[in-house]
């Protein structure tokens, strides 16, 4: 590794120990509900469902046991450190490192920093990570080849189902059955791994369309996300896809409509920079 890259290294990693460091120092971390006149805990999801399913996998049990946890088993692989550490300091680090797994994925994917920045503010994403969970840390999924990928985007369907579909087409595309069948294989093969050991667990996931915090458009949005991933088919610019996800689902948490936003906000030109615009709607002369 060359002194600049080592350089780099140690900048995000002390970056990120003192992101760490802020978030358990000044945000609540005490995993308490919220009372008046005082901010919600950071971490909710992370203390109800995601921290004591990864400590019953650390403890060689089934994490469905865990009332609030749906997702395949290997979603707890990346955050079973955390889950040694306090509940508090746990719920720090997920907060950054959804923060990071984010801004890392849009960056690799050429994202526009002037919509990187609003799309850390406005989509939602923020609110994925005070309330600890991992849609930031699927987004890293997009950037990953598709056999690896689908690992990630498949954790939540409604955050990744379009692309799970757009990267099929496109393996059938490029070599018909046998690449479909290459790209597949291993999230299949993990996939029914899952079921030996903890039997058919999407059939325990409860429905959860009636919860108050359902943000869903469906059926009503199913249009628009099969406009989207025909376009995303159409064009092979999987951005669309991106975005299509949450309209074919029944149940949407409001956060993870930033998805959407990640797809649409990657469509902004590189060539859009912000002093271009301040100068365009100032009247800023050109030197």
């Amino acid at each position: 590794m060359s002194r600049r890259k080592l350089a780099a290294v140690l900048f995000y990693l002390t970056l990120f120990a003192l992101g760490v460091w802020a978030v358990y120092t000044y945000l609540p971390t005490d995993l308490q509900p919220s009372s008046a006149g005082r901010l919600p805990s950071i971490g909710v999801d992370w203390m109800m469902s995601f921290r004591p399913a990864a400590r019953s996998l650390l403890d060689l049990e089934s994490p469905y046991t865990i009332p609030g946890f749906f997702n395949p088993p290997w979603a707890l692989i990346p955050l079973l450190p955390f889950a040694l550490l306090p509940a508090g300091l746990g719920a720090a680090f997920l907060f950054v490192l959804n923060i990071f797994s984010l801004v890392f994925a849009g960056k690799r994917m050429r994202m526009n920093v002037l919509a990187l920045v609003v799309f850390l503010l406005f989509s939602g994403t923020l609110v994925n990570a005070w309330n600890g969970n991992i849609e930031g840390l699927l987004a890293i999924g997009f950037i990953l080849p598709p056999q690896v990928g689908l690992f990630f985007v498949l954790c939540k369907p409604q955050f990744g189902l379009g692309v799970a579909i757009f990267w099929i087409v496109q393996a059938w595309r490029e070599g018909g059955i046998r690449k479909v069948a290459r790209v597949v294989a291993p999230v299949s093969i993990a996939l029914g791994i899952s079921f030996v050991l903890f039997g058919f667990w999407p059939a325990r996931t409860p429905s959860l369309v009636d919860m108050r915090w359902n943000t869903s458009l469906y059926p009503y949005g199913v249009p628009i996300g099969l406009a989207l991933l025909a376009v995303s088919l159409w064009s092979r610019n999987i951005f669309f896809a991106m975005a299509s996800s949450p309209f074919f689902a029944p149940y949407v948490a409001g956060h993870t409509w930033a998805v959407t936003w990640l797809g649409i906000l990657l469509l902004v030109p590189e060539r859009i920079r912000i002093f271009h615009l301040v100068r365009k709607y100032v009247n800023i002369p050109q030197t």
